[in-house]
């Protein structure tokens, strides 16, 4: 239909007697330019009195939808339904933009799509601005979605992840190049950073492979004490690398971690990480240092399918137009990532409402696109350039009611439209519920953070407060009572020490800095998660005889006997039919020494059963394992139950225990072994049951119920 045409039949439709319409004709006769605006301006009016235009539709229906994914609503040809669409969720195509106003639903749609990603069994990481995803904690448990905060997340600047493809010196030429671009700093302060680092690798042997990586702090409180002897030139340079450094450790304490997470416990799982009570400048510092550490491992490892997916908000505040400009700092990092990531298994989700904002890098790099309705034109315009969209499909674009999106991927390039699902309101998880499950996150995690206050680093210690050491001798006040109870109860935590001296943890924590300073204590173990336990060395047992101080000796490690008392706690005080006897007593052997045996008399105290408690606290869980079973041959025992040091010795041990048994059922041409209960042609006579295996931290928790085993 001609112009001239299609104008006086909106003109009759939205009323000829109108004088705006009367108007809006002339000047679209009069100016050429003003044709379309015209139409468009009629077009709504007519909507406004419920006229239907019977338009043709400007989105096609796709000859090939997916048949398999999670379903996220209807293929539309204009208004009618036209087939279910689903999104393939192992093979996906690449990465994925999400674009749309403020409150379209782009989380939403995303969310749903997480969920399904999960159930499959892909790593999702949920980089959650402002809490969005917390409902899916409703939907999987700790060991499927774990949830940490950024703020603590485990990540050391300067520790070369386990399993890394880089050396030392690429990883700090990375760090190095994080800290430039987020930082926007210099080439002097980089030479100045890599030369102290550097100095400190060579120094601790990092270089020949030993892995005693430096702090944060260790780094800053080198660089600190350069400032008197820089140069006029260097010291503008110092300064720079210090206050970047400074605001990296208050905002973002995790990166001083000691040992950092190991990547292959995030791959195994997915992961939420909570960031809505950072700064925009703190996000980019996270994400920045998080996928530099990520795709030190990720990288190298061709892989044709994905094994994860990496979903960022609001991507927009990690490629300002700044950063963009400045020719010294090379391409962002979120841009390089979306170029190569893809062909190491890692698919990216980028969500943002200001695609005009985003570099034309970054919209060519995402394969597939779901877009909500915009009311900005400039980002109408950068998302129409970028899905190539004809004058039509843009005008439909701009008029896209709620729960209506346009879709275009790889695999169907030519852009359609779907109505959402009707997505049911979402039970967003409390602030403790959260934290509760962060708590559980952590627990199933193997990681250090340091044993420095880090406000202690960066602001000094107050003259008053200070503690001079000089040697041995001058051990007195809060080192020596900490001293004396290291000694005295080896086996205590942090917390626990404390409390019993009646000091807060911060003068613990530096009355145990002096004196490890002084070599007079050392990290004997770490049981769990949080449970550091110091020992006195030789030299703190010398001074402690030599003052006539108690010292605790124990059999085995100091883990091991932590682990052993607090199990016989919690399992004491549950009941008071529980009875404790010597190792063997009654058992007819002597060559089987259990950790813990338990008599636990029955109800009515007819009779009793024999319950035995090894302690795993040790790697040798092969070893662990096979001990059991052979505990279990034990005709007098009715009971064997193993306790590992975590969460994630628990699942190692159990999987050898179940392997051992498939051998044997194999052997005996029985089915395999999938439970806990043990085939009586492999024990005879013996325990009932196979062992069964806990973990630390959920036995000796005041809330765990012990029931089954005192009956």
């Amino acid at each position: 239909m001609t112009y001239p045409a299609r104008i006086e039949e909106l003109a009759e439709l939205a009323g000829r007697d109108d004088k705006e319409v009367q108007k809006l004709v002339e000047n679209a006769y009069r100016y050429p330019e003003f044709r379309e605006s015209a139409e468009q301006i009629l077009i709504a009016r007519c909507r406004r009195k419920g006229i239907n235009l019977g338009k043709e539709p400007v989105f096609d229906v796709p000859e090939d939808l997916p048949e398999d994914g999670k379903e996220l609503g209807e293929v539309l040809l204009g208004d009618t339904p036209a087939g279910i669409y689903r999104h393939p969720n192992i093979l996906l195509p690449g990465n994925q933009g999400v674009f749309g106003a403020s409150g379209s639903g782009k989380s939403s749609i995303v969310g749903l799509q997480c969920e399904g990603w999960i159930e499959d069994g892909l790593c999702v990481v949920i980089f959650d601005l402002a809490d969005e995803y917390g409902w899916l904690i409703h939907r999987f448990p700790a060991e499927k979605l774990l949830v940490l905060r950024a703020r603590d997340f485990p990540l050391g600047m300067y520790v070369n992840p386990e399993g890394s493809s880089l050396s030392e010196m690429a990883w700090l030429s990375r760090v190095t190049g994080v800290l430039r671009e987020i930082a926007y700093l210099r080439d002097g302060s980089c030479h100045l950073h890599n030369g102290v680092v550097g100095n400190i690798y060579h120094k601790r042997g990092v270089l020949d492979g030993n892995r005693d990586y430096p702090l944060a702090s260790d780094v800053y409180t080198a660089l600190a004490g350069k400032r008197f002897g820089a140069s006029t030139r260097s010291a503008g340079f110092l300064e720079s690398l210090l206050n970047r450094l400074q605001g990296l450790l208050l905002c973002l304490p995790g990166i001083n971690a000691k040992h950092s997470l190991k990547v292959g416990q995030i791959l195994g799982r997915s992961l939420i990480i909570r960031m809505s009570d950072l700064s925009p400048s703190d996000m980019d510092a996270f994400i920045s240092f998080f996928l530099s550490w990520f795709m030190a491992v990720m990288e190298g490892r061709i892989r044709k399918q994905v094994v994860a997916v990496l979903v960022m908000e609001e991507v927009h505040l990690l490629v300002s137009r700044q950063k963009m400009k400045r020719s010294d700092l090379g391409e962002p990092l979120i841009v390089r990532h979306l170029r190569t990531a893809r062909k190491y298994g890692v698919s990216t989700i980028v969500l943002d409402q200001s695609p005009s904002e985003l570099p034309a890098a970054l919209l060519g790099n995402v394969s597939s696109r779901i877009v909500f309705r915009l009311t900005n034109s400039p980002c109408i315009r950068a998302i129409s350039h970028s899905m190539g969209l004809d004058n039509a499909q843009i005008t439909e674009m701009a008029e896209l009611l709620p729960r209506r999106v346009v879709i275009q991927s790889a695999k169907i390039p030519r852009p359609f439209m779907i109505e959402v699902l009707q997505i049911p309101e979402r039970y967003r998880p409390s602030e403790r519920e959260l934290r509760q499950r962060e708590e559980e996150s952590l627990a199933l995690l193997d990681y250090e953070f340091a044993d420095v206050n880090v406000q202690d680093v960066l602001l000094g210690i107050k003259s008053e407060e200070k503690e001079e050491v000089q040697d041995e001798r001058d051990i007195r006040g809060d080192m020596r009572r900490v001293m004396e109870r290291i000694c005295k109860a080896p086996h205590e935590s942090i917390e626990e020490r404390a409390e019993a001296l009646g000091i807060d943890r911060s003068c613990e924590g530096r009355a145990r800095g002096n004196l490890k300073k002084l070599g007079m204590i050392e990290l004997g173990d770490k049981v769990g998660a949080k449970w550091q336990l110091y020992v006195p060395t030789s030299k703190g047992i010398k001074w402690a005889e030599d003052m006539g101080l108690p010292v605790h000796h124990y059999k085995s490690g100091v883990g091991h006997e932590r682990m052993l008392m607090k199990v016989r706690e919690a399992l004491g005080s549950f009941s008071q039919r529980v009875a404790f006897v010597s190792a063997g007593e009654g058992l007819g052997v002597t060559n089987i020494q259990p950790d813990l045996v338990v008599r636990v008399r029955m109800q009515g105290g007819s009779a009793s059963r024999i319950v035995v408690i090894q302690i795993s606290c040790s790697n040798k869980l092969d070893y662990e394992a096979k001990k059991a079973l052979g505990l279990c041959q034990i005709r007098q025992i009715d009971m064997v139950i193993i306790v590992a040091k975590n969460k994630g010795a628990r699942k190692v041990l159990e999987e050898k225990i179940r392997d051992y048994l498939n051998r044997e059922t194999a052997r005996s041409n029985q089915k395999s072994f999938r439970g806990s209960v043990v085939h009586p042609d492999i024990f005879g006579s013996g325990a009932s049951y196979g062992p069964i295996v806990l973990d630390f931290e959920t036995c000796v928790s005041a809330t765990y119920d012990w029931t089954w085993v005192v009956g």
